[in-house]
C-alpha cells in the first residue's frame, strides 16, 4: 500500500504498518548497490528513512517517550549514507544549473569545477559498490528499527493522536518562515526546508481523507520543498568549491562558479519565500482544524475503530 493512511485499519496499525514498508522498501535498496543504480538507491533509501521520521512526528505526542528513539535510529541511518548522495547529487545541480544557463556562461565556461564534481560522483558510486562500512551501519541500524514497530503504542486514538504533531511540524514551518524573512541565509532556508518536507509527508498521509483538497496541497507543499532542496545544493555546493578551491581550478574559477550558483540560489529562495508565505498564511490551529474536519468526515464514512 502507498504512503497513505487507510480507512479500513486504526491509525495505530496504518502507522506501523507504513513504518514497516518504508524500511522494508529502504533495505530492499541496499540490496541493488552495482553500477550507475547505486548512488540512486541509496538516495531513495535516504528519502524511506526521513519519510519514517515524518510519519513518526505525525504521532509524536501519542508515541512519547518511544519517538526520540525511533526518530534517532532513522536519522542515524540515513545520515551514514549521506557522502554517497551528496557527490552524485552535487554533480546533477551543477549540469542541471549549467544546461538551463549555457547561454549566461563565462568565455571557457567552469570546465575544471564539472571535472571534479563528475571525478567525486564516479568516487562515490564506486565506494557504494564496494559495500562500504557505512552502509553496513545503515543496514544494521534500519534492521533494528524495523524489529521494534511491532512495539510502538499510541497513548491516544484517532485524530487525537495524530492533531498534536500535525500542529507542532506546521507551527514550526511558520517559525521558520519568519526567521527566513528577517534573515535569508542559506542556514535558514534549509531550515525551512525541513519542516516543509515533514508536513509535506503529513498531507500525504491524510490524502485519502479528501483527495479533491489534499492532493493539490500536496503537490505544492512537494514543489516547495524541491525548490527550497535545489537552492540548498547550490549552497553546499559553492561551500565546497570555496572549502578546495585548487580542485576545483582555482581561486578566480572558484570565485566565478560561485557568483554564478549565488545568483541562481537567490532567485530560487525568492521563489521559495513567496510560496511559502502562502502555505504558511494559517494559524496552526486553523490549519490543523482543516484537516480534522477532513479526517472526522471520512471517520464518518466508515473509517475503523481506533486501538491503541
Amino acid at each position: 500500500m502507498a504512503f497513505r493512511l487507510s480507512s479500513e485499519e486504526t491509525l495505530a496499525d496504518a502507522v506501523r504498518r507504513i513504518a514497516h514498508q518504508e524500511t522494508a522498501d529502504a533495505l530492499d535498496r541496499l540490496s541493488y548497490l552495482e553500477g550507475p543504480q547505486a548512488v540512486e538507491n541509496i538516495h531513495d533509501c535516504r528519502k524511506r528513512c526521513k519519510k519514517v521520521r515524518g510519519l513518526v512526528r505525525l504521532v509524536r505526542p501519542a508515541l512519547g517517550e518511544q519517538y526520540l528513539a525511533v526518530n534517532r535510529t532513522y536519522r542515524d541511518a540515513a545520515r551514514e549514507l549521506s557522502e554517497y548522495r551528496d557527490a552524485q547529487a552535487l554533480l546533477s545541480t551543477f549540469d542541471k544549473l549549467v544546461a538551463r544557463s549555457h547561454d549566461r556562461l563565462p568565455a571557457g565556461g567552469f570546465a575544471p569545477v564539472r571535472a571534479e564534481l563528475a571525478e567525486r560522483a564516479r568516487a562515490a558510486t564506486q565506494a557504494a559498490a564496494d559495500d562500504s562500512e557505512p552502509i553496513d551501519r545503515a543496514r544494521n541500524l534500519l534492521m533494528r528499527g524495523d524489529a521494534g514497530i511491532d512495539n510502538w503504542t499510541l497513548k491516544h486514538q484517532g485524530w487525537a493522536a495524530a492533531a498534536g504533531g500535525a500542529a507542532r511540524t506546521y507551527r514550526r514551518g511558520v517559525e521558520a518562515l519568519d526567521a527566513v524573512e528577517r534573515t535569508p541565509t542559506p542556514d535558514l532556508f534549509h531550515e525551512l526546508r525541513k519542516r516543509v518536507k515533514y508536513t509535506w509527508y503529513h498531507v500525504r498521509l491524510l490524502h485519502d481523507a479528501a483527495p479533491s483538497i489534499l492532493g493539490p496541497l500536496d503537490a505544492t507543499f512537494g514543489h516547495l520543498s524541491d525548490t527550497l532542496g535545489d537552492a540548498h545544493d547550490l549552497a553546499v555546493l559553492k561551500d565546497q568549491l570555496l572549502a578546495e578551491a585548487e580542485a576545483f581550478g582555482g581561486y578566480e574559477m572558484v570565485e566565478a562558479a560561485g557568483a554564478f550558483l549565488d545568483q541562481h540560489r537567490v532567485g530560487l529562495e525568492r521563489q521559495s519565500t513567496a510560496l511559502a508565505a502562502r502555505l504558511y498564511a494559517e494559524e496552526p490551529k486553523r490549519f490543523v482544524d482543516r484537516l480534522a474536519s477532513h479526517w472526522f468526515a471520512w471517520d464518518e464514512s466508515g473509517r475503523a475503530d481506533d486501538g491503541p
